[in-house]
């Protein structure tokens, strides 16, 4: 099976020019890891999301409307916040947000450390930040990453976790049988697609 990830749309047309690359990718699910508007409105990315025309599960990032969530399950998109879903055949989980704010819904660490129970069984997690230390630095150094999700997936490792959220990382790891990915901001045209069972996986861009 092959999964197209984007993150960071940002409210632009090239985000969703990457969105829609999964008409040529030929995939059975599309996966958005937060940041669909920038700053709102939620009707926009109701109107967005609700024409992919394959299988789509979402979480809110910290530049989307706090109640995008609620505005997207009550039009029929998948949006998760500490809930697992079902997309071709795979099981998913994750949150939204960012504890650093400064938007969407609200997390805290304390919060995020009980994502692991939701990790028993599932395929992939999906979340806007990343797990400290990976796919997590900035060019000055500092880790943007959260230390209670790098502790839960350690401790209930999913097949693969996808985040998005720090535009400056691109990146795909395998480690400790894990699939990180950061397919890079779609708002730049980027994408990422997974092949779910080799764990192969492709960083792609619309230009």
């Amino acid at each position: 099976m092959k999964l197209l990830v984007v993150g960071d749309i940002h409210g632009t047309d090239a985000g969703v020019r990457a969105l829609n690359a999964y008409r040529e990718e030929d995939v059975d699910c599309v996966a958005v890891c937060g940041d669909i508007t920038h700053f709102g409105p939620a009707e926009w990315a109701v109107d967005v999301l609700s024409r992919v025309e394959v299988p789509l599960v979402c979480v809110a990032g910290n530049c989307d409307p706090p109640e995008l969530p609620d505005v997207l399950k009550e039009n029929g998109i998948r949006c998760l916040h500490f809930e697992v879903a079902e997309c071709s055949g795979l099981r998913f989980t994750g949150f939204g947000g960012s504890p650093k704010g400064p938007s969407g819904p609200s997390v805290t660490e304390k919060e995020i450390s009980g994502i692991a129970a939701a990790l028993e069984g599932a395929d992939v997690l999906i979340t806007h930040i990343p797990a400290y230390g990976i796919n997590d630095r900035v060019p000055s150094g500092d880790h943007l990453g959260s230390r209670a999700l790098r502790e839960a997936v350690a401790s209930r490792p999913p097949k693969i976790h996808l985040s998005a959220h720090v535009h400056e990382v691109r990146n795909g790891a395998l480690l400790e049988g894990t699939l990180f990915i950061n397919p890079g901001p779609a708002k730049d045209g980027c994408y990422g697609v997974v092949a779910t069972e080799s764990l192969e996986y492709w960083l792609k861009s619309i230009y």
